[in-house]
């Protein structure tokens, strides 16, 4: 009859193979960030907000709260790193070279319509982690500044095209940026025609170009309202 010992050799026998497997993934560190993140942003936009629970987190990815904070020590270092791969995410999808093409429609068209799509994929995460009164003043100045580049390619073209001043084109920019954001957070919804949304995003877009075009001092004096209020947003 076996004994107690050999039982319990063959228990492990069988599991070993498993249990090595599992092993291996818990300590490759890279696989294991990437699974916070992962689980961070869809916490982040699915709540709409800032701060997420570290233990909602935790469970999400079956981990611990000491694991989360073993690679983010606060938790504005999870939201930079968050933030940050949103930036490399959607330079890689081809945002940056969209917004620095000469023709100002095909820019904001190609751009926007990226952009759509990114929020379809992910949320509106860049819009949550940059203004969030919570981050405002843990934000990381160098994803700040990666970000401000990818958009200053259109701020340009804004600003020279319709005449206006460096903060009101940052205002239209902003404007029309919001067009996919909530075109793609709206196309999200349970039963919502994502090929509608798809379209009316583009539309939008470029109906927003055409009215600064048809209505030169209109369209200045619209942004130049968008712009104090962002001014007064940024600095409450």
């Amino acid at each position: 009859m076996p004994t107690k010992k050999v039982k319990a050799t063959r228990r492990s026998a069988r599991v070993k193979p498993g249990a090595d497997r599992e092993k291996r993934q818990r300590l490759d560190p890279s696989l294991r960030r990437a699974r916070i993140l992962d689980e961070a942003a869809k916490l982040i936009a699915r709540q709409g907000f800032l701060p997420i629970h570290m233990g909602e987190l935790a469970r999400g990815f079956s981990g611990s709260k000491a694991l989360v904070y073993a690679y983010f020590p606060k938790p504005a270092d999870l939201y930079n790193a968050v933030l940050g791969r949103e930036v490399r995410e959607l330079k890689a999808r081809g945002l940056q070279s969209a917004l620095l093409l000469s023709d100002l429609r095909e820019a904001v068209e190609l751009g926007g319509m990226l952009y759509f799509e990114h929020v379809m994929a992910r949320g509106p995460l860049l819009r949550i982690l940059m203004f969030d009164r919570y981050m405002q003043e843990f934000l990381e100045p160098s994803i700040v500044e990666d970000l401000t580049t990818v958009a200053q390619a259109l701020t340009e073209k804004l600003q020279k095209h319709f005449a206006l001043s460096s903060r009101s084109a940052a205002a239209a920019c902003e404007m029309l940026s919001t067009i996919p954001e909530e075109a793609g957070a709206l196309a999200l919804s349970d039963g919502m025609d994502v090929e509608a949304m798809r379209l009316l995003c583009r539309r939008l877009l470029l109906s927003g170009l055409e009215s600064f075009s048809a209505l030169p001092s209109a369209g200045a004096e619209l942004v130049d309202h968008a712009a104090r209020t962002l001014d007064d947003r940024n600095s409450a």
